[in-house]
Parts: structure tokens; C-alpha cells; sequence
């Protein structure tokens, strides 16, 4: 293994280091966007869509293709419909398996 390896390696773990306190801190704000209905810099979608990307990039770090976690996410949300027919979950259900 060459330096470049090394660093390489490191570079990768710093970068899921860092997507991981991003998605520590998404969900922190997350619950304080859901807590404060005033005065706040962050609405509930933005800090949703900014988990949602960090989820996404964390898992490519880690090998997972975008449209496994897609089909995986569809899965679990077939099975998940079983159990519990509401709107919300057919909705998001129909949009994963367009």
C-alpha cells in the first residue's frame, strides 16, 4: 500500500466522519424546526431534504447504490403497507415504484 492508498483512505473516512455528524445534526434540527413555530432559519422540508441527501451520501460511501437504497426503501414500504393502509404510506409507496 502506497501513500497515496493511505491518504485515500483517509480521505474517505474523514468524508463519512463527516456526513455523519451532518446527519446528527439534520435530525437535531430536525426536532427543533418540529419544536419552534417561530423565528425560525430552517422550515421542516428543508432540513428533511438536507437528512435525506445526507442519508443518500452516507450510503454511497458505503457501497450502497442510489437505486438499492430506492428499491430497498420500496420494499420495506410494500411490507410496511400490509399493516398500515393509510394515504400517506400508499402515497410514498407510488412514488418510490414509479
Amino acid at each position: 500500500m502506497g501513500i497515496n492508498s493511505n491518504i485515500d483512505i483517509l480521505k474517505k473516512v474523514a468524508d463519512i466522519e463527516r456526513l455523519k455528524c451532518e446527519l446528527l445534526s439534520n435530525t437535531a434540527d430536525f426536532f427543533k424546526a418540529a419544536t419552534e413555530t417561530r423565528n425560525s432559519d430552517k422550515t421542516g422540508a428543508d432540513v428533511l431534504c438536507a437528512l435525506l441527501t445526507n442519508v443518500y451520501l452516507l450510503a454511497a460511501q458505503h457501497g450502497v447504490k442510489f437505486e438499492e437504497l430506492d428499491a430497498q426503501a420500496a420494499a420495506l414500504l410494500r411490507a410496511h403497507v400490509l399493516n398500515d393502509e393509510s394515504d400517506e404510506t400508499k402515497k410514498l409507496l407510488k412514488h418510490l415504484v414509479r
